[in-house]
This record gives C-alpha cells, sequence and structure tokens, in this order.
C-alpha cells in the first residue's frame, strides 16, 4: 500500500475550491490513485465507480477544470495516462538523482520523454516544504505554530 503526502492546505486553494464536488473527489483519487511518478492510467469507468454513480464526472470537464488556469495534466499515450503535475513537487519537492526513489521516478518519465526541467520549475500554490528524506519525520521546530 502506497502512502501519499496529503497538502493541508488545499481547501484553501481557490484551485481546488472552484471544482465542483465531483471533481474535488476525481482530484484527491487520481491523486491516491496515481503511481510514484504521478502518472494515472486514466480509467474512467472505475473512477465513477469510486466517486459514486451519484456524481457524475467527464474526462473532457475533468481536464478543462484542473486545466482551467495552469497545466495541472498532461495526457501522454493519446489520452491514456495522464500526468499530474503537482503531484510530484508535493511528494519529492526537487528531484535529485542520488536518491533512489528520486531516480525511479526520474527514470520513469524518462520514458515518456517527459521534460524534467518544466517539473523541477513547477511552483505549486500553497505547496509545503516537502522533507529531504523520506525516513525523516517532521521536527517540532518544522511544524506549524498557531
Amino acid at each position: 500500500m502506497a502512502k501519499r503526502f496529503t497538502d493541508t492546505n488545499k481547501f484553501r486553494s481557490p484551485f481546488y475550491r472552484s471544482l465542483p464536488a465531483p471533481y474535488k473527489l476525481l482530484w484527491d483519487l487520481i491523486n491516491h490513485d496515481c503511481d510514484h511518478a504521478g502518472l494515472w492510467m486514466v480509467d474512467f469507468e472505475i473512477a465513477q465507480i469510486y466517486i459514486g454513480k451519484d456524481a457524475k464526472i467527464d474526462s473532457e470537464k475533468a481536464l478543462s477544470f484542473f486545466n482551467f488556469d495552469d497545466t495541472r495534466i498532461i495526457q501522454l499515450n493519446e489520452g491514456k495516462i495522464w500526468l499530474i503535475l503537482p503531484f510530484i513537487f508535493e511528494q519529492y519537492g526537487s528531484l535529485n538523482s542520488s536518491n533512489r526513489v528520486h531516480l525511479s521516478v526520474m527514470n520513469t518519465l524518462e520514458k515518456f520523454n517527459i521534460d524534467l526541467n518544466q517539473i523541477e520549475t513547477l511552483k505549486k500554490e500553497g505547496a509545503t516544504k516537502p522533507l529531504i528524506s523520506p525516513l525523516q519525520g517532521a521536527k517540532d521546530k518544522d511544524k506549524d505554530k498557531y
């Protein structure tokens, strides 16, 4: 079972708040269902089952909502695979080839001829600073103080 970081400020994001409810669920689903490199094998039949039949979703509407004001999804393989651009920054920060997990992500992206510079320069609104090592926990000094 894969573990994922979740942006706790996503509910404050104008992008996320502007999504209709079914597409908020879809955004969360694809961010949890994608592989370690942020690649989601597009399957709207299964996504509709997970989200529920009372919350109709459509791939064209999804792309228009997700890419409305910024490019968040890149279609690969004639639309059969979606690359979720913010995923990599939220999960890993800057990719470093000396980290084995990062190297695996980089190799996966290179198989699809994806420009790593585009991903490295991505700036996600409200994104938190990622941990340097997945084994490193948050220190008290790093936690938000209210």
